[in-house]
C-alpha cells in the first residue's frame, strides 16, 4: 500500500508524510517541484522551507498561468489530503 495524503501525518520539523496505518507503507516526502492534483486544480510546490511551503496553484499544469501562495506546512498538507501525486515530467517529453 503507498502511502496518501489522506492516511498520513507530518512529522514534526520535517517534509516527511508518514504513513498512519500498514505495515511496510512508505513515508511520502514533500519536495520542491512536485505537482499535486486535488479535485479543483492542480498545486506545484514552487518553494520548501521547514515550516513553510510556497506553491502555484493551476488549472492546467503545462500552463505557465497560476496563483501563487504563501502557507505554513500543515495547511499544505491539509489542501492535498485526498490528492494524488502527479508523476515526474521529464525535460525531454514534449508539453501536452
Amino acid at each position: 500500500m503507498q502511502a496518501s495524503p489522506a492516511n498520513c501525518k507530518l512529522l514534526r520539523n520535517s517534509s516527511v508524510l508518514q504513513p498512519l496505518h500498514g505495515v511496510g507503507s512508505v513515508p511520502m516526502k514533500l519536495q520542491q517541484g512536485q505537482v499535486w492534483k486535488t479535485s479543483e486544480y492542480y498545486l506545484r510546490i514552487v518553494h520548501l522551507e521547514r515550516l513553510e511551503v510556497k506553491y502555484k496553484q493551476m488549472a492546467d499544469p503545462g500552463s505557465r498561468d497560476g496563483t501563487h501562495h504563501h502557507v505554513s506546512k500543515k495547511e499544505f498538507c491539509r489542501l492535498i489530503k485526498g490528492a494524488a501525486l502527479q508523476a515526474p515530467r521529464k525535460s525531454n517529453e514534449p508539453q501536452e
